[in-house]
């Protein structure tokens, strides 16, 4: 028993230690001491649960040891990457880990994932090996004791997750002060106790999925044969509506917003556009470096971080599992067909399965692309503009499209065009003298031709388009903003019209933009159905 005791002992000691060098730093808030009984209670349910699986006192704590470290681990890569520390829903991007691993490792690093992996194997190997069990159980009833202590600790969890206690040990949680501020909580009532919580509070929001409501026979609106929309009768054509195409630029904003001097000429088609554009301006977005599905959401939601709650590190784990009204609902009320285009695995984010609840009638992935339309290590964003092109040519109806780039998804390492016929510039012609940058204006040019030959198209095009152009976030390049000093997290964004009356600098957000579409599509017009749309907008 002392060996327990001794490993508990130790166990406390090294977690106290290894918190030093959490990031962010702990702070000497007088909150860190309401939760000393939060602290130490998880590792030590976590090691006894190792014990009674295997009765081995040093092993479980090697196990305990190992997995604190792997999250602190974890927890600084994501903070030095994207200025985030770990929260619960990460834990959900394990699978994506596994089946995309050039996405994350890099940032995590892979030396540090083999020194643990390495030492994990040969500690556990060890212990397995020279440690005896405290019992043994060679019958059935030997089992029972271990048993026992799942059941209750199971049920446990289970009553206040789900059960009975739900509602009531939330409230006690949130008498102590958490915020959907994960940076601030980490460093207020430090890293493990800032994961239980928020995955104890994760579904306290007030947002839930929209539910189909009970039918009310006497407002029902009934359709004739051929109307797709109640608004049919307001128009004289469903061919009046203008075709949208909304694109999330991977990785998008004018670089030279941080260096003036930088070569102006790569983004030539999107200063020609932004000419042309009913609004056009910078854009605070929900995310930094990383995690474009919260641009995403707060896009076709329509829905502020402060409104998401703890929903909004990942809107898509809760809100996507059931129907939930978006600018895709809103836009096939009105006729159009909605198609969601991501050059990339459908299963990433799960979005296969989300983007119908969301609203979009057909998701393309990149089994719809070649080998050819790649450009470095993903489908090529000129690629994408042609497969949008494609699609408008396939439809009659309006179409509201929704694409998100990827030929601009770091990291941007010195290999990055290493199986192409890329040549990287001497190093004396890096950009602010990265190669990393080098990298990402030789994709932003690819960006700017997708804007000119989608620009050209519309233009040419008989019928009204809108086309909403957007950077998801900020890119991940860390070394290049230190270099310059450039910390705001904005990007920029343009809704252009081929035939439009406005042009004005706004600066705006990005749950924001679904409603500036709707006013350009249907408000900001030349030709003669702008007053009937205008009473279709306004509802008149």
């Amino acid at each position: 028993m002392w060996l327990v005791f001794t490993s508990v002992f130790l166990l406390l000691s090294a977690i106290r230690l290894l918190d030093f060098v959490v990031l962010p730093k702990r702070s000497k808030s007088k909150k860190g001491h309401l939760f000393t009984l939060f602290t130490i209670t998880p590792p030590i349910m976590y090691y006894v649960s190792i014990l009674m699986l295997t009765y081995r006192p040093i092993f479980a704590l090697l196990v305990a040891l190992v997995t604190y470290s792997v999250i602190v681990v974890l927890n600084n890569a994501k903070f030095k990457a994207v200025k985030e520390p770990l929260v619960y829903s990460d834990f959900q991007l394990f699978r994506e880990v596994i089946k995309h691993p050039h996405l994350y490792v890099k940032y995590i690093g892979a030396a540090k994932l083999l020194v643990i992996f390495a030492f994990t194997i040969a500690a556990v190997t060890a212990s397995l090996y020279y440690e005896k069990a405290l019992i043994d159980r060679n019958t059935a009833a030997d089992f029972i004791p271990t048993f026992a202590f799942f059941g209750v600790t199971i049920g446990m969890i289970y009553a206040i997750v789900k059960g009975p206690f739900k509602n009531e040990f939330r409230r006690i949680l949130l008498s102590f002060g958490p915020s959907a501020d994960v940076k601030e909580n980490v460093t207020q009532l430090g890293l493990v106790v800032c994961l239980i919580f928020y995955f104890f509070l994760s579904g306290v929001d007030k947002i839930e999925p929209s539910k189909p409501k009970k039918k009310n026979r006497e407002a029902r609106t009934v359709l004739k044969p051929g109307e797709t929309s109640i608004f049919h009768k307001s128009l004289s054509s469903k061919r009046t509506l203008p075709d949208v195409v909304a694109i999330q630029a991977e990785s998008f904003f004018d670089y030279r917003n941080m260096q003036p001097n930088l070569k102006a000429s790569i983004l030539k088609n999107y200063d020609k556009a932004k000419q042309g554009s009913t609004y056009f301006g910078r854009l605070t977005v929900p995310a930094w470096g990383a995690y474009t599905m919260r641009t995403e959401f707060a896009f076709l939601s329509g829905l502020s971080e402060d409104v998401l709650g703890h929903h909004k590190f990942n809107p898509y784990l809760q809100l996507g599992q059931d129907p939930f009204w978006t600018i895709a609902h809103n836009m096939k009320s009105l006729g159009y067909k909605t198609i969601c285009i991501h050059p990339f695995a459908s299963t990433f984010f799960n979005r296969r399965k989300v983007f119908p609840n969301l609203g979009f009638d057909h998701f393309i992935d990149m089994t719809d692309f070649s080998k050819d339309d790649q450009f470095g290590p993903y489908i090529g964003d000129v690629a994408l503009g042609n497969k949008i092109i494609e699609t408008l040519k396939l439809e009659n109806d309006p179409v509201f499209i929704f694409a998100i780039t990827m030929e601009n998804h770091g990291a941007w390492p010195l290999d990055r065009f290493a199986k192409t016929d890329i040549e990287l510039p001497p190093k004396e012609n890096w950009p602010l003298g990265c190669y990393s940058f080098s990298h990402y204006l030789t994709h932003m040019r690819n960006t700017d031709q997708m804007i000119g030959n989608l620009t050209q198209y519309l233009s040419s095009s008989s019928d009204d388009s809108l086309l909403c152009f957007y950077g998801d976030h900020m890119p991940n390049l860390q070394n290049v903003f230190n270099k310059t000093g450039y910390t705001d997290t904005k990007t920029d964004y343009f809704i252009w019209k081929n035939n439009n009356r406005r042009n004005i600098a706004f600066d705006t957000s990005v749950e924001t933009l679904g409603r500036l579409i709707l006013d350009a599509s249907l408000n900001d017009r030349t030709d003669s159905q702008s007053e009937t749309h205008k009473q279709v907008a306004t509802g008149s």
